[in-house]
């Protein structure tokens, strides 16, 4: 946003040149855009209220301090800009951290351009800044929520992708790739994903509903079919909505879930109730009429069927008689009294087994229901039973999901700690937890969620709870968790708010280990700083560069040889902001050579001329440096200056011809042998 009025503070800053000081002053006050004019010592000279309220430097006067002098920490980013601009760069841009004077943090984008007299001398710099702190904690808001929306979508194994139509990149999640039996390393394209769409109308379907979205900005849910790659036809629940900015289409994001068992589950749902439709319009399944002595008047043909009985061997025979009762007395004693109640006004109900006609036990809920006539007398009774062999099963099923959820919970490396939101009361805690800390169960009731994070700041808990309150989670919080012998050791953080049947509301908290990590990054930066010093002292010129061949790694005898001794300056610097265009060209040449066929150029003897017009000639090796999609993303040159060995060379073959030349006008023969009497000369 701020670039873009660079043309309009250039033609501001030429109007100014014809004003008086005194207008000059009053124009850049009440600019509309926060802007400071500063001079080549970085003093405010001039600036609009909107700048100085922006900061709150209202009761600070500002003018002729410079900025150093107004931000505690200006970074080496803008310092390195301002110096720019300085010397004639034009807008450059970047973002800025500070803390007010109310100590609240801030974030604010800056453009600086050159500031001309009207002899077109620099003077000074131009700044202009925008404060986009809310931008910035709503970039950091929305990052949270989609590492939530994350780990929700792993819990109910709904998929996402996302369509970057800038770069024309599709991208999927693992999941999205799991349902699509791909391995995690697939890279997907617009054309490849409709083709996995079942061809006909799930694939024109997709098809048209993508189009109208890049089209008309329209978004979708359809309920379609696709083959996996691995020839697995499925039924998908697949989403998506356009993305705009400034009504410029700028991409897709959507979900995708496999919702397969749900189509089957709900199939077989329809048809069992048509047939339950059905059996109900005539008579209900395993449905018999009793009399108040509980002696059969109906049955109906599934309760028969299921016994492999015929109407006569029922009817006008007692209920707890039947064939489908285990044969026990006290099952009969049971049922009679069973009948009993009914008959008097309650309804039973209750899941007993019956046997089948194979004499197999079979799960059974049941229930006797009084009739009642228009007296409200009860006149007969309803006796019903359903098969729920199935939901048995699934009842064992969860119990033993159950358990296995417990298993994984107590076995996850991960530390889980269950507390009350309000008190801090630690409810429960798997096993990663105890072997980390010590705590044990003996602990639970006494044990607050302060006690094991004692030394981490107000501000950090604060933004925790803050966090929870606003949003639900927080995640990635870097914190140290002391153990039960008052030891610390850090932990990566996370959590989420739940709320139980009673309306309590509880934390989940997780906590992730990372001492090993922690070690490992020391021993990594040890290793850079080992590695840097070894290049650094190498007696040649190592340098390596990135696609564009900007240098992005220097060692020093490089920068010794450029006379350069801020190794910092050449980063991002190419050949042609060193050497000559000629030169210049010639060695990015060679780095395309390099990094297009991915063989290295070994001991190529160049020759470089400086800006200065010094020559040197090296022998060069360039290697390519591959990335994990096997393309170069750079190279590593090395050179060996071999200008003294090149001169003292061509003194040697000089010297040679003029000895040829004395010898050959000599009057006499002359002839040189080697051992075996061979003439050398």
């Amino acid at each position: 946003m701020l670039k873009n009025q660079f043309t309009l503070v250039r033609n501001f800053d030429l109007m100014l040149r014809e004003s008086k000081t005194s207008t000059k002053n009053y124009l850049i006050k009440q600019l509309p855009n926060a802007t400071a004019f500063v001079n080549k010592k970085f003093e405010v000279i001039h600036a609009s209220d909107k700048w100085v309220n922006d900061f709150d430097f209202g009761k600070l006067d500002v003018f002729g301090k410079t900025i150093f002098d107004l931000f505690d920490d200006v970074s080496k980013a803008w310092q390195k800009d301002l110096n720019n601009s300085l010397n004639g760069k034009p807008c450059q841009s970047g973002v800025e951290n500070y803390i007010d004077n109310h100590k609240n943090e801030g974030w604010f984008e800056w453009v600086n351009v050159p500031w001309y007299d009207d002899k077109e001398n620099i003077i000074g710099i131009i700044i202009q800044t925008e404060d986009i702190t809310n931008r910035i904690f709503d970039d950091i808001k929305l990052e949270k929520l989609e590492i939530l929306l994350k780990d929700k979508s792993e819990i109910s194994k709904i998929g996402s992708w996302e369509y970057d139509a800038v770069m024309d990149q599709l991208s999927w999640c693992n999941i999205t790739k799991s349902i699509h039996d791909v391995p995690d390393d697939y890279v997907p394209n617009i054309d490849t994903a409709i083709n996995f769409y079942k061809e006909g109308y799930s694939r024109n379907t997709i098809a048209l509903a993508v189009d109208s979205a890049m089209r008309n900005g329209t978004p979708w849910n359809e309920k379609l079919q696709i083959i996996t790659a691995k020839g697995n036809e499925i039924w998908v629940l697949a989403a998506g909505k356009p993305v705009f900015r400034n009504d410029k289409f700028l991409g897709l994001i959507g979900t995708f879930q496999d919702i397969t068992d749900q189509v089957i589950s709900k199939t077989k749902t329809e048809e069992q109730e048509r047939i339950f439709r059905s059996i109900f319009n005539s008579s209900y399944q395993f449905t018999g009429i009793l009399d108040m002595d509980g002696t059969f008047l109906e049955i109906n043909d599934t309760a028969l069927n299921f016994a492999n009985l015929k109407p006569e061997d029922v009817i006008n025979k007692k209920f707890w008689d039947a064939y489908w009762w285990p044969v026990p007395d006290y099952i009969k004693d049971g049922l009679k009294e069973v009948v009993k109640a009914a008959s008097e006004g309650e309804f039973m109900r209750s899941e007993i087994v019956v046997l089948d006609k194979n004499k197999k036990p079979v799960p059974v809920d049941f229930s006797l229901k009084p009739i009642y006539d228009e007296n409200k007398k009860v006149v007969s009774l309803l006796a019903e039973g359903r098969m729920i062999k199935e939901m048995v099963v699934a009842r064992e099923k969860l119990k033993e999901n159950e358990q296995k959820f417990r298993a994984l919970y107590e076995l996850s490396p991960v530390g889980y700690i269950l507390s009350d939101f309000k008190t801090g009361l630690i409810l429960d805690f798997n096993t990663s937890f105890t072997k980390a800390t010590g705590y044990d169960q003996k602990d639970l009731g006494s044990l607050n969620y302060s006690d094991i994070v004692p030394n981490s700041s107000k501000e950090n808990k604060n933004s925790i709870l803050q966090a929870l309150e606003t949003t639900g989670a927080y995640t990635s919080k870097e914190i140290k968790y002391t153990k039960k012998d008052g030891t610390t050791y850090p932990v990566l953080a996370s959590g989420s708010l739940l709320v139980n049947k009673k309306g309590q509301k509880l934390v989940w908290n997780t906590a992730l280990d990372i001492s090993e990590i922690k070690t490992k990054e020391k021993q990594i930066k040890e290793e850079r700083k080992l590695l840097k010093t070894l290049i650094d002292n190498l007696p040649i010129n190592v340098y390596v560069k990135d696609r564009d061949s900007r240098k992005i790694l220097v060692n020093k005898s490089e920068c010794d040889y450029l006379g350069i001794k801020n190794q910092d300056e050449l980063l991002g610097k190419s050949d042609f902001d060193l050497y000559d265009k000629e030169i210049a060209q010639i060695s990015r040449d060679e780095d395309l050579e390099v990094m297009n066929s991915l063989k290295p150029m070994l001991a190529r003897e160049t020759i470089n001329v400086k800006k200065d017009g010094m020559e040197t000639t090296f022998l060069t090796s360039k290697i390519p440096l591959k990335g994990a999609d096997g393309n170069a993303y750079g190279l590593v040159g090395i050179s060996i200056d071999i200008s003294d060995t090149k001169k003292k060379e061509k003194l040697i073959r000089e010297e040679r011809k003029l000895l040829k030349t004395l010898i050959d006008n000599l009057p006499l023969n002359v002839f040189v042998k080697d051992r075996d009497s061979r003439k050398v000369l």
